[in-house]
């Protein structure tokens, strides 16, 4: 009796165990993982920064590329998509409605959100400007601008010779010079080569008034210049210098001395020639002219 009632035990247990291994097989029991968003790949990212410069918020710019990968969709998808929190994305939704950036449909009773097309954003962008370009004469108006601010520059040895003087040559304007002494410009630059420059801006039909210092080697170089253009004066017995000044172009002033090499620094702004201009024309008026 007892053998027949272990029989039995081992019996359903057997059945027992088989009905729960097929239990645990069937459907029913199937482990599923819902994967949620995979993180933002190299472009996606991209896109997401290009979105966000056009003046929606970062959560935003989540949102509406969502919502253009997933097509008609539910708050709710959108929000698990984007990775905004359910408890804020009607806020985001807000902000793009008010861009006009997605529309709303029913499927049966259920509301999706379709996002607008990527054109809409190219037009966002274009009414931005427009209302820039509209208030730009107001912002203008208000505009503190700030003073102009000397440009300061250095020129060595007779190299930063030529190239100031060329820059003389390309303006084709009047300039003034203090021409002081020529002994130490004649040793570094020569008289044949300042004889020829005097040749060019005649050419170029460059009027030139010019104060110079009274002593032998000036007197010497202005007896063998042949210069149509230039009107010289002889500085002041009081103001003999062997430093050199040249004011032209309108803005740029230009100092330089000979010694031990020629070292020139150009200055170029307004205020400063006016005032180097208001100094040259108060010795222009004090000098003696050249017969």
């Amino acid at each position: 009796m007892q053998g027949s009632h272990r029989n039995n035990f081992n019996f359903c247990s057997y059945f027992l165990g088989l009905f729960l291994l097929i239990d645990l097989c069937s459907p029913r029991f199937e482990l599923r993982v819902e994967a949620g968003p995979l993180p933002l790949t190299h472009h996606m990212s991209s896109l997401h920064q290009t979105i966000s410069t056009l003046g929606l918020s970062s959560s935003a710019a989540h949102v509406y590329l969502a919502g253009l990968e997933l097509g008609a969709a539910s708050v709710l998808e959108l929000a698990r998509k984007s990775k905004v929190k359910r408890t804020t994305i009607y806020g985001v939704l807000e902000e793009l409605k008010a861009r006009n950036l997605f529309e709303t449909t029913k499927k049966g009773v259920k509301e999706r959100l379709i996002m607008a097309a990527p054109e809409r954003l190219v037009l966002l962008e274009k009414e931005r400007l427009a209302n820039l370009e509209k208030v730009l004469p107001d912002l203008k108006a208000i505009w503190n601008e700030p003073a102009e601010k000397p440009k300061v520059r250095y020129l060595e040895g007779l190299a930063g010779w030529e190239e100031l003087q060329s820059e003389i040559l390309t303006s084709k304007q009047p300039y003034l010079h203090i021409s002081g002494s020529q002994k130490f410009f004649l040793q570094q630059i020569g008289q044949a080569k300042m004889i020829s420059l005097l040749k060019s801006k005649d050419a170029a039909g460059i009027k030139r008034k010019v104060l110079v210092s009274h002593d032998f080697s000036t007197k010497n170089i202005l007896g063998k210049t042949p210069d149509t253009l230039g009107e010289y004066r002889f500085l002041p017995d009081n103001q003999q210098v062997e430093t050199q000044l040249y004011l032209y172009n309108g803005n740029r002033t230009a100092f330089f001395s000979p010694e031990p090499e020629i070292m020139i620094v150009i200055v170029e702004n307004a205020a400063i020639y006016q005032l180097q201009e208001a100094l040259f024309n108060t010795l222009w008026q004090k000098s003696t002219i050249i017969t």
